[in-house]
């Protein structure tokens, strides 16, 4: 096995580190089924669990190895990571700090920052952290899979339960927390929360919007997608208010709109069939929203009329935008498990590299930005250090992608 990886490889380092750092991968690595090299597996077949190796930060590739049963002592480590920095390296205009693991689960998927403290929804879990220093205390424990859509409402922090049922819980300082109310036993998740005209609105796995003036009692408030059953394609991903309508993005169904929180009609990006839609925020006055394909970011000041200014994905490669958020005056963007940021909304750049997953929650915090991520058997969150100013690209399209259309 060794001696045909080595084989495939251009190697920039010595002959001699080459051969102990494939010899470990292959040797003591190669039971994990998880890491291939230039497109062949280690370990055999891997399938869909592969991680390629490419240019990315050897923090993220180490782990992801030992996460899947590569067990590694500390001088191995090393020279693994002395070896896949020389042939696969790459630097990267801002540093990621990573904090402490997140106690339990193995995803994060909601960042909100309430009363000075940072909190985070955990998938695997059903549970919500708090952040003290670089370590996550519990804050709140349920029964259910995933805690989403974190919203403060009204003095309270919000979050809504995803499996077995679809549950609101709040707190009033993030420490002692209360179920709060609780949707129709048809529902099984609530995804999203947001506010829009002095009502708290939550959107479920199915396609529905459930709206709420306490946070107790839930009335609906409409079916985006009328027939739809509980299922990933259905789920209300985002509930934004924008120009005074209220915006919901469903996972495979596109963007709706609503002007007065009951009624809603269809939002066509681009012409034909529906986007699938995943994350959303505003910036300098415009509403963005990042597709699940094609890792595309549209923009709209009106609502009415929709520019694309951003491409990750090329060539038919699948992209996923699955996070936005506005820090320290520029618009960043998760798509699957990089990182870009604008400083415009227009031109684009990649500024890191941090899971093989999706990064579903990005958050401003005390200044600096926070992304939540997956790093099975974990869930972790980057800090990007607050140092690291952004500066404005000298070309459109950044690293990857492209700007703006003509």
């Amino acid at each position: 096995m060794v001696a045909a990886l080595m084989a495939l490889l251009a190697i920039a380092a010595p002959l001699g580190a080459e051969e102990r750092a494939l010899t470990v991968i292959a040797d003591r690595c190669g039971a994990c089924h998880g890491v291939t090299l230039d497109a062949r597996c280690v370990a055999g077949d891997c399938g869909a669990r592969a991680h390629a190796i490419r240019p990315s930060p050897w923090d993220l590739v180490i782990p992801w190895m030992e996460a899947l049963g590569c067990r590694l002592a500390d001088e191995e480590r090393a020279e693994l990571t002395s070896y896949l920095t020389v042939r696969y390296g790459k630097t990267y205009p801002v540093r990621w700090e990573r904090l402490d693991p997140v106690p339990e689960g193995w995803n994060v998927v909601s960042l909100k920052p309430f009363r000075n403290t940072l909190y985070a929804g955990i998938e695997g879990a059903g549970s919500v952290v708090r952040l003290d220093g670089s370590a996550w205390r519990p804050a709140l424990t349920t029964d259910s899979y995933t805690m989403y859509g974190l919203t403060e409402f009204r003095g309270r922090l919000f979050a809504g339960t995803n499996q077995p049922s679809a549950e609101l819980w709040s707190s009033t300082d993030g420490v002692k927390w209360t179920r709060a109310g609780r949707l129709p036993p048809e529902e099984r998740g609530v995804i999203a929360l947001g506010r829009f005209r002095d009502a708290l609105y939550a959107g479920t796995s199915r396609g529905r919007i459930y709206r709420s003036l306490d946070g107790a009692s839930w009335t609906a408030a409409g079916a985006l997608i009328p027939s739809a059953e509980n299922g990933f394609h259905n789920w209300v991903r985002f509930l934004v208010e924008f120009d005074g309508a209220l915006y919901a993005g469903v996972e495979g169904a596109g963007v709706f709109r609503s002007r007065d929180g009951r009624t809603w009609q269809t939002v066509a990006l681009r012409p034909g069939a529906p986007s699938g839609v995943r994350a959303a925020g505003m910036f300098d006055g415009a509403l963005y929203v990042g597709t699940t394909t094609a890792g595309e970011v549209w923009r709209t000041s009106d609502g009415d009329r929709w520019t694309r200014v951003f491409a990750a994905a090329t060539g038919g490669a699948r992209g996923y935008v699955a996070s936005l958020a506005v820090s320290g005056g520029t618009l960043y963007a998760g798509i699957d498990g990089l990182v870009f940021r604008s400083p415009d909304g227009r031109t684009w750049e990649e500024v890191g590299h941090l899971t093989p997953f999706t990064i579903e929650a990005m958050a401003d915090f005390n200044g600096s930005l926070y992304t939540g991520t997956a790093l099975p058997s974990r869930a972790w969150v980057y800090r990007m250090a607050s140092s690291d100013a952004p500066e404005r690209p000298t070309t459109e399209g950044g690293q990857r992608g492209h700007g703006p259309n003509p």
